[in-house]
């Protein structure tokens, strides 16, 4: 994830404790990438494919170009049943993101606005062709704090 994103993500976890710490890995290229994450407490690594195979829910927070990169690396960890997989790349669409991964992917596609950061404003919420209301509920269980979330629908 991107440091802001991760930031966020983990703040909200944190003081509204609707996960713990030990619930939550995140990857990146580096190391340097880690010294804001670990004041959470949360398992950090540089293996994108340890992350897939701790994580029910996995948070693709990279640059739109890197998603096909960061895909290619964890597609051979995805399952349907298990996995539900939140794209945070901006620009990118929602068929873009689903080409990536195994047919049967169940996939959300987010847009969270700055105001996110300080528990505030709103997340847009792409449903994927494959995911479910229940998986929905998921996703916007995870920005509990937030002020408001607007779910739409593709397909």
């Amino acid at each position: 994830m991107p440091l802001r994103l991760r930031n966020d993500i983990g703040q909200n976890h944190y003081t509204t404790g609707n996960l713990q710490p030990s619930q939550i890995k995140t990857s990146a290229p580096s190391d340097r990438n880690f010294s804001k994450i670990q004041e959470f407490k949360v398992a950090t690594t540089n293996d994108n494919c340890e992350v897939a195979e701790f994580s029910q829910v996995l948070f693709l927070a990279c640059k739109p170009y890197q998603i096909e990169g960061v895909a290619n690396q964890i597609k051979s960890k995805i399952s349907t049943e298990k996995h539900l997989v939140v794209s945070c790349a901006a620009s990118l669409p929602m068929e873009s993101c689903e080409s990536y991964f195994p047919a049967g992917t169940r996939m959300i596609r987010i847009i969270p606005n700055m105001a996110c950061s300080v528990g505030q404003g709103g997340v847009v919420l792409v449903q994927g062709s494959h995911a479910t209301r229940e998986d929905v509920e998921t996703v916007k269980s995870i920005f509990t704090g937030v002020e408001s979330a607007l779910k739409y629908r593709i397909g």
